[in-house]
C-alpha cells in the first residue's frame, strides 16, 4: 500500500500534468460548461456513441438549454467542436471533437500515461 507521501507525490504530478496540459492547449481559457460539454463529447467518442446537439441540449447536468446552446456555439467558433447533418435528416447536427480538442486530449492522454508510471 502507498505511504502517504506517495500519494500526495502522485496528486502533485497528476495535478501538474493536467495543468500544464490545459495551459499549453487553451483549455484552461476555457469555462467549466465549455470543459464539461468537450468532456461529454470526448467520452461519448470514447464510448463510439455518437451524439447530437439535441443530446448536448437536454443534459441537465451539463447546464441550461439557452446556455448550452451558446456554449456549443462558441465552442465550435473556436474550433474545439465540429457540427456535422445527419445524412438522413439534415436538421440533426451530429457533434464531435475538432482537431485542436482531439489532441489535446491525446497529449493529455500520453502525460498522465507518463506521470502515472511508478518512480524507480
Amino acid at each position: 500500500m502507498a505511504s502517504n507521501t506517495e500519494l500526495k507525490d502522485f496528486l502533485f504530478r497528476v495535478k501538474n500534468v493536467i495543468a500544464t496540459v490545459e495551459e499549453s492547449t487553451g483549455f484552461d481559457t476555457l469555462d467549466p460548461t465549455s470543459k464539461n460539454i468537450l468532456e461529454y463529447v470526448a467520452r461519448a467518442e470514447l464510448e463510439e456513441r455518437e451524439i447530437f446537439v439535441a443530446d448536448v441540449i437536454r443534459h441537465r447536468d451539463l447546464g441550461s438549454v439557452a446556455n448550452l446552446h451558446g456554449r456549443l456555439s462558441a465552442l465550435v467558433q473556436m474550433g474545439w467542436l465540429t457540427l456535422l447533418p445527419e445524412p438522413s435528416d439534415g436538421r440533426r447536427k451530429r457533434v464531435i471533437l475538432a482537431q485542436p480538442a482531439r489532441s489535446a486530449y491525446n497529449k493529455m492522454s500520453t502525460k498522465l500515461e507518463n506521470a502515472l508510471k511508478p518512480r524507480d
